[in-house]
């Protein structure tokens, strides 16, 4: 592909993703990250969750393409996930006080 092709498909791409533009956020999901526990938790994570949690990120960094109806899906289920996982651990850290 020429790069003059290449800017053209990629405008066409942009174009189209207006049609589908969210302004999407997901506070809590962000909030998780901040969480002291948050390298314990990441090395506890599947390798599609990993990738879950990377392409929300980078869907934040430049949202010139918007993100679609089932990837704000799997970031809700990713949320759910990483919820499970601090419960588990806080259950863990309780028995070993005890």
């Amino acid at each position: 592909m020429t790069p003059e092709e290449l800017e053209k498909y990629t405008r066409r791409c942009r174009e189209l993703a207006q049609g589908y533009h969210y302004d999407y956020s997901n506070s809590e999901l962000e909030e998780l990250v901040k969480s002291p526990s948050w390298n314990e938790i990441q090395k506890q994570l599947t390798p599609s969750a990993k990738k879950a949690y990377k392409s929300y990120f980078r869907y934040i960094a430049d949202r010139s393409f918007g993100c679609l109806d089932v990837e704000i899906k799997t970031w809700e289920l990713l949320v759910e996930g990483i919820k499970a996982i601090q419960v588990k651990m806080l259950k863990a850290s309780k028995k070993a006080k005890k």
